[in-house]
This record gives C-alpha cells, sequence and structure tokens, in this order.
C-alpha cells in the first residue's frame, strides 16, 4: 500500500533542493482544451443540416397535429379499380389466373394501407365489410387465396363493398367518372445479331 503523503501535493525535490515538479503560473495546455470544451453548449448544433433536417417546421404545417381520416379516398380507389375491371371485361381482356390473384392480392394490401389511420370502430367496420365481400375469394386478414378468382366476380366483390362503405359512412356512391388506363399492347423487342 502506498503511503498517503504521496497523494497530499507533488512537492518532491531533488537531492539538490529543486523543486521536481514546479507549480505552474497562470493556465495550462489542458485547461484550455478543458475550457473550449466547457464553451461548447451541448445540443446546439455546430453547422446547419445541408438536408434541412434541423430546421422547424413551417408554422402552416403542424406534422403533430393528424387529419382526420375519410372513407372517401377509399370508395374512389374502389371505384377506380372496378372502372378498370370493367374496361377489360369490355375490352375482352382477361388475366390469367397468376394474375388475377397477384392483382387481388395487392388490392386486399392497398385496401389494409388506405384503412390503417382510420378511427378504430371504422377500421373494424371496413374490415369486417372486406371479410364479408371477399369471403367466398379471398382471405382478407391472411392475403390469401381462398378459391379460383374471376373478374365478374372480384368486380361483385368490390361493388358491393363500395355499396356498404356509401350506405355506412354516408359517401355518395355516385359512379366517379374515371378514365381507366389504356392498355396498351406490349411491343415486342428482337435482338439483332451483330
Amino acid at each position: 500500500m502506498l503511503p498517503p503523503v504521496l497523494f497530499d501535493e507533488m512537492h518532491e525535490t531533488k537531492a539538490d533542493g529543486t523543486n521536481l515538479f514546479p507549480q505552474e503560473k497562470g493556465p495550462s495546455a489542458d485547461d484550455a482544451v478543458l475550457s473550449a470544451i466547457l464553451e461548447h453548449r451541448p445540443g446546439a448544433g455546430l453547422k446547419w443540416d445541408p438536408f434541412g433536417r434541423d430546421r422547424r417546421p413551417l408554422e402552416g404545417k403542424k406534422s403533430h397535429e393528424k387529419q382526420e381520416w375519410s372513407p372517401e379516398p377509399l370508395v374512389k380507389y374502389l371505384q377506380s379499380v372496378v372502372a378498370q375491371i370493367d374496361a377489360n371485361l369490355q375490352n375482352h381482356c382477361v388475366p390469367t389466373s397468376d394474375k388475377l390473384d397477384a392483382f387481388v392480392s395487392r388490392l386486399a394490401s392497398n385496401m389494409q394501407r388506405r384503412t390503417k389511420h382510420a378511427p378504430k370502430s371504422a377500421k373494424h367496420l371496413l374490415h369486417s365489410m372486406f371479410k364479408k365481400s371477399f369471403r367466398k375469394i379471398w382471405n382478407f386478414v391472411r392475403n390469401e387465396k381462398v378459391s379460383a378468382t374471376g373478374a365478374p366476380e372480384l368486380k361483385a366483390a368490390l361493388q358491393g363493398v363500395i355499396d356498404n362503405v356509401a350506405a355506412d359512412f354516408g359517401v355518395s356512391p355516385e359512379p366517379l367518372v374515371v378514365q381507366p388506363r389504356p392498355t396498351r399492347p406490349r411491343r415486342r423487342t428482337t435482338a439483332s445479331v451483330p
């Protein structure tokens, strides 16, 4: 164990009587570093972020305020899907079963995504409507196929959902005038041999 005398002060002397550790007059280099660290306030940014992440949001746009959920965008989306299916049926463009299954899977996930921010009671009501309308062709909760799906059955199920949402939420069920995306013939590319 070391004697406590060593820790009192660092005043040791050489044999000739001079001080081994002379006391410094004024601030040392370590003091300058410590004062520079203490002058910088923690949490204060040194530079402006070039991407604007450290700026305050605009006064008109409050990011923390939630927007009220409305069923109208959901109804418009479903009406546009029905119009697309109807246009394809009129043009005799019937997709294969794999493509139709992939389409219904995307449709179910989009419907779930569009109802994600709905109030809890409305969300439960909408999901029960979706399950009820799709129960013969699609498992809405698991997003998987139940039985063979045809375009007319899908159109009837979607029309049932639109009617139920319009009746329960008071949305006008008037048909949306949507120009479906035109189906373009696929271009065949031929590779040229040099």
